[in-house]
């Protein structure tokens, strides 16, 4: 039986992009629609595109299934992204790779920092795993874990 630690990070290449944009499509139009922000092709390609280069391929038994986009600096971790297909979600896959970033992050000694969207359902595991309000705007909520 396949267990949830069972994936591996797969750096992100050029012709990632489609399903990247894909998935964005999949896991944010819903939230970005109750935002009340753009779902426009131009803005999804922009957000994608978006330190690219940090962008990791959650890959579990063979199969493409999420990605994640850290920016890994010398003080701290910002979680940029991370997107878990639909299909997938729910299983705890998103929690695990979370979990293994913090104790990354931890043997490091450095902070995480990242934001979620007021309309996310994501802020509430984030929460789980130990994230703290420092500040938010008209859409989203900005969150550190030290």
């Amino acid at each position: 039986m396949l267990q949830v630690k069972d994936y591996i990070l797969k750096p992100v290449v050029q012709g990632d992009l489609d399903w990247l944009l894909n998935l964005r499509k999949e896991t944010m139009t819903e939230h970005l629609l109750n935002s009340g922000m753009s779902i426009e092709e131009a803005e999804f390609k922009k957000r994608t595109l978006y330190n690219f280069e940090d962008t990791q391929i959650i890959i579990q038994n063979d199969n493409q299934i999420g990605m994640i986009k850290v920016k890994k600096e010398k003080e701290f971790y910002e979680l940029i992204q991370i997107q878990i297909s639909p299909k997938y979600q729910g299983k705890g896959i998103g929690k695990c790779v979370i979990e293994d970033l913090i104790t990354e992050a931890r043997q490091k000694g450095l902070p995480i920092y990242l934001s979620v969207l007021k309309t996310n359902t994501a802020k509430s595991l984030y929460e789980a795993l130990g994230f703290e309000v420092y500040d938010e705007d008209d859409n989203s909520i900005k969150m550190k874990r030290v």
